[in-house]
């Protein structure tokens, strides 16, 4: 393979003469132990904290709703019917924002 680009990193002198004896101690370049810890490794991406803020109010409504259909069981006749579809209906959209959080 051609590899005639190139990509310039700043890094701190420390981090230099690490990544220099990583590279010899593994018998390679710094070019191609950076490609391999680059390319050849899953990287996580950052979490996005909008979207976890966003997730945590969808999850607190939920609560909310879950101890209202706990109150009304309690205070007035249970309604069987009514209150599986409240809860289907609660595990469609946990589905949803575990599909998708930051859709949300």
């Amino acid at each position: 393979m051609m590899r005639n680009k190139n990509i310039l990193v700043r890094v701190s002198e420390d981090e230099k003469t690490q990544l220099e004896e990583r590279a010899k101690a593994a018998g390679m370049s710094v070019s191609d132990l950076l490609r391999q810890g680059a390319l050849k490794k899953n990287i996580t991406p950052k979490t996005d904290a909008a979207a976890l803020r966003a997730v945590a109010f969808q999850l607190a409504q939920i609560g909310n709703n879950i101890n209202q259909i706990a109150r009304k069981c309690h205070r007035d006749k249970f309604d069987g019917p009514a209150i599986l579809m409240t809860l289907k209906s609660l595990r469609e959209t946990i589905q949803k924002l575990a599909e998708k959080p930051d859709a949300h």
